[in-house]
């Protein structure tokens, strides 16, 4: 694979989603037909112009074989998460970290592979309503060092008239959705002893 560098990152990374669709071709064919395999076919394409969309920022090279094993294996998850349908917006973050790393001299497939998981799993509600608290937190600090307070601040009620009834239907439904973030750790739920209790947006 050395011989092969340097390469740069988009064009490899567009490489590896666009042979993963060529191998796979030929068992989808089998076992779910033409619909399925053009399906899946048009998955990994749109999958790859995302990615391409958002490398394009800037180019990154790659200079060694450590690099290269290293965004293999970030490209395999990434064409996973779109076969497995991933929405558009959740492929556009996953692709957007990509990027970030790649632009910060950081591509590390256990650290993208991590936060590939939380994107992958997140309903279009959530990441509006966590986007949504990020803007309106950006100046606004708890000073606790879990993150920044959302919940009973000016934060939370500046997401809430932002969202509701644009979004959510109520404030209830609102936090709802709030609640279920928690599971992928972006927000994190805190109680005391008096049992009043408080979200947490971490900081990135």
């Amino acid at each position: 694979m050395a011989k092969n560098l340097p390469e740069l990152l988009s064009g490899f990374l567009a490489d590896v989603v666009a042979a993963i669709g060529l191998h796979g071709a030929g068992t989808i064919g089998a076992i779910g037909g033409a619909t399925m395999q053009r399906l899946m076919e048009k998955r990994l394409s749109d999958a790859r112009e995302i990615l391409l969309d958002e490398l394009r920022l800037g180019d990154v090279t790659l200079y060694t074989a450590r690099d290269l094993e290293e965004s293999v294996a970030i490209a395999f998850r990434y064409a996973r998460a779109a076969q497995e349908g991933a929405a558009r917006l959740n492929l556009r973050l996953m692709a957007q970290v990509i990027a970030g790393q790649a632009h910060l001299g950081n591509l590390v497939a256990d650290e993208f592979l991590s936060w590939s998981d939380i994107l992958a799993s997140l309903r279009r509600e959530e990441i509006i309503l966590t986007a949504t608290l990020h803007q309106c937190t950006e100046k606004i600090d708890s000073g606790d060092e879990r993150g920044v307070i959302i919940q009973e601040s000016n934060t939370w009620n500046c997401a809430r008239e932002k969202l509701v009834p644009q979004l959510f239907e109520s404030e209830e439904l609102m936090r709802s959705v709030a609640g279920g973030v928690t599971r992928t750790g972006l927000l994190v739920s805190g109680r005391t002893f008096d049992g009043t209790g408080n979200l947490y947006l971490h900081h990135c």
